[in-house]
């Protein structure tokens, strides 16, 4: 009962990790975008077309978005299995009883 209790104090005083819809929204189509940007030339290079060096734009900020997401990612992965630690300790507690 004590280790419940200490996890459940524990899970109670923590926030609930939020914010990755919000940070995620529309990456996918962010990465597929980027994905046509940089393939079409390389594709243009590869074909012969000339390219400058100012035709290529790196996106950093996709990269910002990604790591977000997945800095997000591990918050809500370290809460779960902080709730499957509380739900184990209840299902070993109960079935030690019966």
């Amino acid at each position: 009962m004590d280790e419940i209790r200490a996890l459940y104090t524990e899970l109670n005083q923590l926030p609930l990790p939020k914010g990755l819809a919000e940070v995620s929204k529309d990456i996918d189509i962010d990465v597929f975008e980027y994905d046509s940007y940089i393939m079409g030339l390389a594709s243009s290079y590869l074909n012969g077309d000339e390219l400058f060096p100012d035709d290529i734009r790196v996106e950093k900020s996709l990269s910002n978005k990604l790591d977000q997401s997945i800095g997000t990612l591990i918050k809500l992965r370290d809460y779960k299995n902080k709730l499957d630690e509380l739900g184990n300790a209840l299902f070993d507690t109960l079935k030690a009883k019966s």
